[in-house]
């Protein structure tokens, strides 16, 4: 894969160069990278590694090496880090290739002699477009994610039609306890559900399972009840409003509110 940009990602890149995205269990999964096949490799040697955090510009990552190897590493600072990926949406074909970086930091994060370390690396020119396009996408959904917090959208056939919503009716479940519900209005953070009013969940974690079509599926989202409140024409319901646990989120379910709102 070359270094030269091609002229379609030229703005990605110089719109997120500096941008970062840190690699969560929701970004390792929706970016789609394996991350068993991820290596540090230094002349004939490789290590097996954890990307940290990642931009167009460098990465970090985690890598347990021994005091031989870290010399190893000190007398060339010019290392490759090998990328392999499940490949991009609608026909995810496996794509591998190597960077060329340099290693700007080496941190020790254990006493041990074959200790973790975190490793800064840093490239001069620009990565490869997949790279490019990826991350961009990733830091594109991550900015607006920012700015539509707080916009949240009415749960109606029309609606819930162009969120691929199989139905509005979802499921809670509180510790043991599943529970059918619906859904009233729903956003990139969180959502109100209408539900039994009986149930005495306010404070409680809370697992919402929501179903999708095309393709079929149950996206299941961590939150907790923020509040809960009776309604006044129906003795036996009540609105529950949900705060979703930012940090476990999953990717699909925000593409998804975010090709809506778009």
């Amino acid at each position: 894969m070359t270094a030269l940009v091609s002229s379609k990602y030229i703005d990605i890149y110089e719109k997120y160069k500096y941008d970062e995205i840190t690699f969560s269990g929701t970004i390792i999964k929706s970016s789609g990278i394996v991350q068993r096949d991820l290596f540090l490799i230094s002349g004939n040697s490789q290590w097996p590694c954890t990307i940290l955090t990642a931009s167009m510009t460098g990465v970090r990552v985690s890598v347990t090496l021994s005091v031989e190897e870290i010399s190893k590493l000190s007398e060339s600072s010019s290392v490759q880090l090998h990328f392999s990926f499940m490949g991009l949406k609608p026909h995810f074909i496996p794509i591998a290739f190597s960077v060329p970086y340099r290693i700007t930091e080496l941190t020790n994060t254990s006493s041990l002699s074959a200790a973790t370390h975190m490793l800064t690396l840093a490239i001069a020119v620009p990565p490869p477009d997949f790279l490019i396009k990826l991350f961009g996408d990733l830091m594109n959904i991550q900015t607006l994610t920012t700015k539509r917090a707080e916009t949240r959208v009415n749960i109606n056939s029309n609606t819930a039609e162009e969120l691929g919503l199989k139905s509005t009716h979802c499921r809670l479940k509180c510790g043991e306890v599943l529970q059918d519900c619906r859904l009233k209005d729903i956003s990139l953070t969180g959502c109100q559900i209408i539900l039994n009013s009986e149930n005495q969940i306010t404070n409680k974690r809370v697992i919402l399972e929501v179903i999708f079509r095309d393709p079929d599926s149950i996206t299941e989202i961590e939150g907790r009840v923020i509040r809960l409140v009776n309604i006044k024409e129906s003795r036996d319901k009540a609105s529950a409003g949900v705060l979703f646990e930012k940090a476990r989120i999953p990717h699909e379910y925000t593409e998804r509110i975010h090709k809506l709102l778009n």
